[in-house]
């Protein structure tokens, strides 16, 4: 409630009552593509901006993976002052085509809740079996690389000096 007294010399006193609801501000936050192997960590970037436009600093982002209509939780990082959070993290397994990256701010002190999606490019690893000639040549040790099946990979042996 905001009260107020207004008097002036030679006049009645007033006072003014007010009910004020001070509402909670808004976020806006941005969320960066995600490219790298199932399994392996990859870097997740999201930047929280104020309405003004200023980074705003030690907000909870939470990490989320999209994938065929289900939320993985991938985890969490608190953003700088300059409104920047980063997150190394483990990519989940991917089913679906079109898997998603999600950033969320959950009831944040004075702020409203918020997210928002980016693309994520997630690949598998092949298993590799290195085949190495027992032979000692000038350029170093002849390899071979090959799948967990027996193809070679590449079209060109590889040499490694000693």
């Amino acid at each position: 409630m905001f009260s107020a007294k207004v008097y002036k010399e030679n006049y009645k006193i007033t006072e003014f009552n007010n009910m004020v609801n001070i509402a909670d501000g808004e976020l806006f936050i941005s969320v960066g593509n995600v490219e790298g192997a199932v399994a392996r960590n990859a870097e997740y970037t999201a930047i929280v901006r104020n309405a003004i436009g200023n980074g705003v600093g030690g907000v909870l982002v939470e990490f989320y993976v999209i994938d065929d209509g289900f939320s993985v939780y991938v985890g969490k990082a608190t953003t700088d002052a300059n409104g920047i959070a980063v997150l190394n993290a483990e990519i989940p397994q991917i089913y679906g085509e079109n898997p998603q990256v999600s950033a969320e701010i959950n009831n944040p002190e004075y702020y409203e809740s918020t997210s928002a999606y980016a693309s994520l490019t997630a690949y598998w690893l092949t298993d590799t079996v290195m085949s190495v000639n027992s032979k000692v040549y000038a350029e170093g040790v002849l390899a071979v690389l090959k799948d967990k099946s027996g193809n070679i990979l590449l079209p060109l042996s590889i040499f490694d000096k000693l």
